[in-house]
């Protein structure tokens, strides 16, 4: 063999070695990556999610008024119903701007809608009378009920 022929020869086999050691840590930092994207993925898939619980739907002061201006025409007694429920509208605003992101309201905020709810609702049977709070509940339960299976009233 010439000593050209070794020449090349050796540096192809150098250049052989270099570019056989530079994938393989190119493969190993596309691993990590490989890893890291399958770690975000499982975390994003197996863990629950978070969605936005929406105060409004807890307590639905917009519903319960539009509903009783439509099926009573009452004014006077409707009238009274506004006046009551402007306070508690304003307290579920104030709450979170009406929506909360996580798995589940807190604990005090929570027991505090349940309060408002049943503020509302104790409202609606003083000026409108048993009949129309249980046509009151059907309703709001038919329109919310698919949103949470576990019951919102």
């Amino acid at each position: 063999m010439s000593r050209k022929s070794k020449f090349l020869v050796s540096a192809l086999a150098a250049l052989f070695i270099q570019l056989s050691f530079q994938s393989g840590a190119f493969a190993a930092k596309n691993m990590v990556k490989h890893h890291r994207e399958r770690w975000e993925y499982e975390n994003r898939e197996w863990t629950a999610p978070e969605v936005i619980l929406n105060v409004n739907i807890r307590v639905p002061v917009v519903d319960t008024v539009g509903y009783l201006a439509v099926f009573y025409n009452e004014p006077q007694r409707f009238n009274q119903l506004v006046a009551k429920m402007r306070p508690i509208m304003t307290r579920v605003n104030e709450l979170s701007d009406g929506t909360f992101k996580g798995h589940s309201f807190p604990a005090e905020t929570e027991a505090e809608l349940d309060k408002l709810r049943g503020q509302m609702f104790a409202d609606v049977q003083s000026l409108y009378g048993d009949e129309a709070l249980s046509r009151l509940k059907e309703y709001l339960g038919s329109k919310y009920g698919s949103i949470d299976s576990s019951g919102l009233f």
